[in-house]
């Protein structure tokens, strides 16, 4: 379904509406405006693709001067199963606005508002769109990164061995949901996919490579087992690194239940914001965002 809003600026028609794959061409100059060294053409083209099959028919908004566009936020539509029950999820990317037209850019929020029957996620806010978004009564969810460096732990100088299976050979030894996740996400190329196997147990691990001050980084957006990953920990985030061409492993202390690993530091990102009437704030993550679909 598609709609528009229109609002009259001076002598110009600024008009809102729904934006689709093929508008692609008509947005990308904008997106270009980022200036992020590590995105592509190719890069920006996978959030105008529909990567988890929502059928939802549009991929964000885009404001219009006449015909130009001169405004763009997207959205990432997904269906995220939790304990055999299926949640909408909306995730709010990349917001654009040409200085010029900064004026509408609240108004374009709006549509944004009215999807009562998602839950809305904004995980990489800068400290203004934190404020705006805080303003319009989205929850705080306060989170602390664990750096974990490359090094062996004492238990890993125990007789304790584990097994590694990356990508390609890990689906026909997991299933369920985990199986789901894995699934929607073996597509995307910035994904690096790892499960770490000791016994009868298993630790499915998702991992996505970012640049954080200059510095590469594997940063682990799931764990489906934070025992298996805490017990293998230093053996795990050695082949990360070297797989991923990294220093350090970044993670979420929320996955590792709040538990220390030794030899890591902490790091305070901005907090995530979301709003919800079906989820509370333990189970939103970060593994159907733009961060898994740019890698960035």
């Amino acid at each position: 379904m598609r709609c528009s809003q229109c609002l009259i600026v001076s002598e110009r028609m600024i008009s809102l509406k729904q934006a689709h794959t093929e508008d692609f061409d008509r947005i990308y100059p904008l997106l270009k405006g980022f200036n992020h060294p590590r995105l592509g053409i190719e890069d920006w083209l996978r959030i105008f693709q529909d990567n988890w099959k929502t059928n939802t028919g549009y991929i964000g908004y885009m404001l219009l001067d006449d015909d130009n566009v001169v405004g763009f936020f997207g959205l990432l539509f997904s269906n995220l199963k939790i304990n055999g029950q299926y949640h909408n999820m909306c995730n709010f990317g990349n917001w654009i606005v040409k200085q010029d037209y900064r004026a509408n850019a609240i108004s374009m929020l709006l549509p944004l508002l009215r999807l009562n029957d998602y839950t809305i996620t904004n995980i990489s806010a800068s400290s203004s769109v934190h404020q705006i978004f805080k303003k319009l009564g989205f929850k705080e969810i306060d989170r602390t990164w664990r750096i974990l460096f490359p090094l062996f732990s004492p238990i890993d100088l125990t007789f304790s061995k584990c097994s590694f299976y990356e990508d390609e050979d890990i689906k026909d030894r997991i299933n369920g949901e985990i199986l789901s996740i894995y699934r929607d996400h073996i597509t995307l190329p910035k994904c690096f996919h790892l499960l770490v196997t000791h016994h009868e147990q298993t630790c499915y691990i998702l991992i996505t490579k970012t640049i954080r001050k200059h510095i590469p980084f594997a940063r682990i957006h799931y764990i489906s087992n934070p025992d298996i990953f805490i017990k293998f920990c230093g053996k795990i985030i050695i082949r990360i690194c070297g797989r991923t061409g990294t220093v350090a492993g970044i993670i979420d202390e929320r996955l590792l239940k709040k538990r220390i690993i030794p030899l890591s530091l902490t790091w305070h990102p901005m907090p995530i914001l979301y709003k919800s009437q079906t989820l509370d704030e333990d189970k939103i993550g970060t593994i159907y965002s733009e961060e898994v679909v740019l890698g960035y």
